[in-house]
C-alpha cells in the first residue's frame, strides 16, 4: 500500500462512484487528498500542493484497437475514461497521467512497466486515454490501477488512491484466441466446461502444451500411453522396436541448461557405426568419420577424413579403403586433437594433447602438451607433460619433456625428464632419471639401438647394444659396442674400430681408451686402461693404469704397462710401482707377503699347505738373493776368514751380520768357496763347523787347523 502523510478515513462510493453525500460539504463535489482517499470541505485548508487534485476515475468498457499486421486479431490496447476535478473545481487544460498495474489491491507488487500519457486534454472534468500494457498481460489474473496526476511539464505525480480494480472489460485481451475459433493460452481461474455431448476438437492444433496440468492421455496419434517414454521407466519393451532417438539421418543432441551436452551422429554409410560427441559444444568431429568417440571437455577435435594412397604403410588395415580417423576416441579434457589417418587411435584426457596424422592404433593417456608425431603409428605416451614420440611403435611412460626422435621405433622411455632416444636407436630404453641420452654414433649408421640406460643423471649412449645402469655423467661413446658401465660418475668407455665389449662397473673418473676391446676396470677412482690394450683388466683402486695387453693393475699407484704383466701396489708410498717387462707379476706390499698366513712376518711369508705341508718348492732353477758379495749383510753372503774376523784364535773366523747376530735360533748353511770374487783362490781340505758363542755365530776347523784365507759360502735362514 502506498505511503500517505496522515491516516484519512476511508470511503464508500455510492452507485456513481461518489462518497456517501452524508461524508459530503454542502453537497459540493468531493475532492481526494494526495493520497487518493476522499476530503471532507473541513479538511480543504490544508496544503495545496498535495491536495490540489481530485479525481473520480471511472472505468470504462475497454475497447480493442485493430492492429495492422493481423487482419482480424485485436491488439493488447484498450480506453480508459475518468473525471478530474482541480481544486473542487472540474478541470480543464492539459495533465500528465502516468498508470501502474499492481496484482493486490494494497499496491504491493507491480505488473509491467508504468505507462506514461504526457498532456492529455481534459474537458470539464472528463478525460479518455488509450494504454496499452502489452501482450501477455491481462492472462486471467486480477489487477488493480494506480493513476498519478500531474499539470502538463511539472516535476512531481500525485498519486491517487485507493487504487481502481479493473472490470472484467480489459479482459476481452485473454479471449482474443477465441475469435479465431481457439482458446488463448493463459491460465483459467475457472474450469472450462464443455456439457455439450456433441463437442469435439478437430482439426490441427500447435503449442508446447505449457501449463497444461493433471493431463492423463489414454491415446496420442495412435498410440496408447505404454508406447510414450515415462520418467518412471517403461515396462515390456522389445529392443530393436521400442528405442529413444531419431529415425532419420539426423543427428541427435542432449541438452543441459539450454547447452548441448551429448550429441549423436548418424554414420549414413554402411558401416553401422555412429559418431559421439559429449561435453562442450566446442568438442568437433570433421565430417566423413565413422565411429568416432570425443567422451566430454571442451575444445577436442578428431581430425579429417583421408584415403590411404595405394602404398598403405599400414599394411594390416588395407582392408579398409577409407579410414581417416575413424574410430579414434578422445575420452575428455581440453583442446585435445587427432588428425587425419590416425585411425583407432586414443587419447584418454589432459589438455593440448595431439596425435598427428597417420599415426593409426596410437594413445595418449592424459597429461599436458604431448605430442605422437607423424607417422609414429602404435605409440603410447601414458601421461606426463610435454612428451613427444617421432617414431612408430615408441612409449613414454611419464615425467616431463622426455623425447623418442625419428627412426627410432620399438624404443620407450618410462619416466623421468629431459630423456631423449635420438635417431638411430631403435628398440633402446631408458627407465627415468634426468637427461640421459641414448643417441646417434655419429657415423650415419647403427647409434644406440637396443641400448639400455636405467636412469641416473647426464648418461649417454651413442653406440648399439651397450648399457648404462645409472649414476651422473657416465659416457659410452661411438663405437664402443656392446659395453656397460653400471654406475658411478664420469665414468668413460671410448670407442674402438674393431668391437669394444669394455665393462666399468662403477666408481668415478674411470676411463677406457680409443681402440681397447674387452677391457674391465671393476670401479675405484681415476683408474685408466689405456688405447690398445686389450683385455685389460683393473679391479678397482685408486690411479691405477694398465697399458698392455692382457695386463692387470691393482691397489693404488700400479702401473702394468706391458703385455702380460701383473702389477699390485699398496698405499706405502706416493710412488709410482709399474711394470718393467712383459710378462711380470709385481706386487708392492710394504707389511709383507702372506701365503697362508695374514699376518706376514717378512717381506714374504710362507706358511706351508698341501698334503706334504710344504710351504715352498721349486722344481726348476735356482733360488737368487739380491745383493750377495764379500761380507755384505744379506741372507746370502760369503764370509773370507782374515785379520778382521780371527779373534778367538787362529782356527776360528767370526761371522757379522744383522741377519744373524744375536740370533741363536737362526739357521746357517754353510759351503766352502774356492774362488770368491777378489780373493786368491785356496782350498778348505780341513773339516769345518758352525755354532754360536757370544751374540755371534762363528766357523772353525775341526781339527783346530788355521783358518786364514779361506772363503766359505753362508747362507742365513731365519726363524
Amino acid at each position: 500500500m502506498k505511503n500517505s502523510s496522515s491516516p484519512v478515513p476511508n470511503f464508500h462510493p455510492d452507485r456513481r462512484g461518489w462518497p456517501a453525500r452524508s461524508d459530503l460539504d454542502g453537497g459540493s463535489p468531493p475532492l481526494l487528498d494526495a493520497r487518493g482517499r476522499w476530503e471532507s470541505a473541513r479538511g480543504r485548508a490544508q496544503s495545496k500542493t498535495w491536495r490540489r487534485f481530485a479525481a473520480l476515475v471511472l472505468p470504462a468498457l475497454a475497447t480493442f484497437h485493430l492492429q495492422l499486421e493481423t487482419a482480424h486479431a485485436q491488439g493488447t490496447a484498450f480506453t480508459y475514461q475518468g473525471r478530474l476535478n482541480d481544486n473542487s473545481a472540474p478541470a480543464d487544460g492539459l495533465y500528465d497521467l502516468r498508470f501502474k498495474l499492481f496484482v493486490d489491491p494494497l499496491g504491493n507488487n507491480q505488473a509491467g512497466s508504468a505507462l506514461l500519457t504526457n498532456a492529455v486534454a481534459v474537458n470539464n472534468g472528463a478525460f479518455i486515454v488509450t494504454l496499452d500494457f502489452g501482450a501477455g498481460t491481462f492472462n486471467g489474473s486480477n489487477y488493480w490501477l494506480e493513476v498519478d496526476v500531474k499539470t502538463n511539464g511539472a516535476a512531481t505525480y500525485v498519486d491517487l488512491s485507493p487504487l481502481q480494480p479493473l472490470t472484467p472489460v480489459p479482459y476481452a485481451i485473454f479471449a482474443e484466441n477465441a475469435s479465431g475459433g481457439g482458446l488463448a493460452a493463459g491460465v483459467y481461474t475457472n474450469a472450462v466446461t464443455l456439457n455439450n455431448a456433441a463437442n469435439q476438437f478437430t482439426g490441427t492444433f500447435a503449442g508446447n502444451g505449457a501449463g497444461l496440468t493433471n493431463v492423463s492421455a489414454a491415446t496420442l496419434g495412435g498410440l496408447s500411453a505404454g508406447a510414450f517414454w515415462q520418467l518412471g521407466g517403461n515396462a515390456g519393451t522389445a529392443p530393436g522396436v521400442n528405442f529413444l532417438g531419431t529415425a532419420d539421418n539426423q543427428p541427435l543432441e542432449l541438452r543441459v541448461n539450454g547447452q548441448r551436452a551429448w550429441r549423436l551422429l548418424p554414420d549414413a554409410s554402411t558401416n553401422n557405426a555412429p559418431d559421439i560427441v559429449g561435453g562442450s559444444p566446442s568438442n568437433a568431429l570433421t565430417a566423413g568419420q565413422v565411429g568416432t568417440t570425443i567422451g566430454g571437455g571442451s575444445w577436442n577435435t578428431i581430425g579429417p577424413a583421408a584415403l590411404f594412397s595405394t602404398n598403405n604403410p599400414y599394411g594390416d588395415f588395407a582392408s579398409y579403403p577409407v579410414l581417416g580417423a575413424s574410430y579414434s576416441t578422445i575420452g575428455g579434457g581440453f583442446l585435445n586433437e587427432i588428425q587425419s589417418n590416425a585411425t583407432f587411435s586414443t587419447v584418454a584426457g589432459g589438455a593440448l594433447n595431439t596425435i598427428q596424422s597417420g599415426d593409426v592404433q596410437s594413445t595418449i593417456g592424459g597429461g599436458f602438451g604431448n605430442t605422437i608425431l607423424s607417422n609414429a603409428s602404435w605409440s603410447i605416451i601414458a601421461g606426463g607433460t610435454h612428451h613427444t614420440i617421432g617414431s612408430q611403435n615408441g612409449f613414454i611412460g611419464g615425467g616431463w619433456n622426455n623425447a623418442i626422435q625419428t627412426n627410432s621405433g620399438y624404443s620407450a622411455i618410462a619416466g623421468g625428464l629431459f630423456n631423449g632416444i635420438r635417431g638411430n636407436a631403435a628398440d633402446a630404453f631408458i627407465g627415468g632419471g634426468y637427461d640421459n641420452v641414448i643417441g646417434p654414433d655419429g657415423m650415419g649408421t647403427d647409434g644406440g639401438y637396443r641400448s639400455v640406460i636405467g636412469g641416473g643423471n647426464q648418461n649417454a649412449i651413442y653406440e648399439y647394444e651397450s648399457f648404462i645402469g645409472g649414476g651422473l655423467q657416465n659416457l659410452i661413446t661411438a663405437g664402443a659396442d656392446h659395453s656397460v658401465i653400471g654406475g658411478g660418475q664420469q665414468n668413460v668407455i671410448n670407442g674402438s674400430v674393431g668391437p669394444a665389449y669394455g665393462v666399468i662397473g662403477g666408481g668415478q673418473g674411470n676411463v677406457i681408451q680409443t681402440n681397447t676391446s674387452y677391457a674391465v676396470i671393476g670401479g675405484g677412482y681415476g683408474n685408466l686402461i689405456l688405447s690398445n690394450a686389450t683385455y685389460a683388466v683393473i679391479p678397482g683402486g685408486y690411479t691405477n693404469v694398465a697399458g698392455g695387453s692382457g695386463s692387470l693393475a691393482a691397489g693404488t699407484l700400479a702401473q702394468a704397462t706391458n703385455s702380460g704383466a701383473f702389477v699390485w701396489s699398496d698405499t706405502s708410498t706416493t710412488n709410482v710401482f709399474h711394470s718393467t717387462d712383459t710378462n711380470q707379476f709385481l706386487i708392492r706390499a710394504a707389511g709383507g707377503v702372506g701365503i697362508g698366513t695374514n699376518r706376514p712376518a717378512a717381506a714374504l711369508h710362507v706358511v706351508g699347505g698341501g698334503g706334504a705341508s710344504i710351504a715352498l718348492r721349486v722344481d726348476n732353477g735356482g733360488v737368487a738373493v739380491s745383493g750377495a758379495g764379500v761380507g755384505t749383510p744379506t741372507a746370502a753372503f760369503v764370509q773370507v776368514a782374515n785379520s778382521t774376523n780371527i779373534i778367538l784364535g787362529s782356527w776360528i773366523t767370526t761371522i757379522f751380520n744383522p741377519l744373524s747376530d744375536n740370533d741363536p735360533n737362526a739357521l746357517l748353511f754353510v759351503t766352502h768357496n774356492w774362488n770368491p770374487p777378489g780373493v786368491v783362490p785356496n782350498y778348505e781340505t780341513h773339516p769345518f763347523s758352525v755354532y754360536y758363542y757370544g751374540g755371534h755365530w762363528n766357523i772353525y776347523n775341526d781339527d783346530i787347523a788355521s783358518i786364514t784365507n779361506m772363503s766359505f759360502n753362508v747362507l742365513i735362514i731365519k726363524r
